[in-house]
């Protein structure tokens, strides 16, 4: 009997061991590349901003972010764009709150591609601390339908890193935030 559970547990560890391999050798489905985050003065929110490669041909979508420091349940992290409306014959560009966020599949030419950046798709950062808001970096943990829970790290800018970036010193590109 013992010889038995002792077989079935070695059995067991190599299974394991099995499949953790497999899945450190699948090559990733999705990269998140130049993720960082800005803040900007008093209690305004700030902005996250991020490049997602879909690296396989299937599509998939990015349905929440939240902080990965659970001690902060206050934080609240949504998912927006920029979309042009006519209002009384002028194109208005305003801010709408998103369900989620398709990354489309990779095609022949390259992976998928997702782009948030100032002026269009980005992260609105509500109710952040200040101890949050100075420090270098924040992890937040995006939720994929199909890649599932994926930590990222998030350089803190600052307003006017952004803006010299943008070549813009006085707003960042993305809406009504001034440094």
């Amino acid at each position: 009997m013992k010889l038995f559970k002792f077989c079935c547990a070695v059995a067991g560890l190599f299974v394991s061991l099995t499949y953790a391999w497999a899945d450190s050798v699948n090559p990733q489905t999705l990269r998140i590349e130049d993720a960082f985050v800005v803040f900007y003065q008093g209690e305004t929110p700030g902005a996250g901003y991020m490049i997602i490669r879909q690296m396989t041909n299937e599509d998939d979508q990015l349905l929440s972010v939240r902080l990965a420091d659970q001690q902060n349940s206050c934080v609240r992290i949504e998912l927006h764009d920029h979309v042009s409306e006519k209002i009384d014959g002028h194109d208005v560009k305003k801010m709408v709150a998103l369900a989620a966020v398709t990354v489309p599949a990779a095609s022949g030419n390259g992976p998928g591609l997702v782009a948030f950046a100032p002026g269009g798709k980005h992260l609105m950062l509500y109710d952040f601390p200040k101890s949050l808001k100075e420090s270098k970096k924040i992890t937040l943990i995006l939720t994929f339908k199909k890649a599932g829970e994926m930590a990222v790290d998030f350089e803190i800018r600052t307003p006017s890193t952004l803006a010299a970036k943008n070549d813009n010193k006085n707003n960042c590109g993305c809406c009504h935030h001034k440094d």
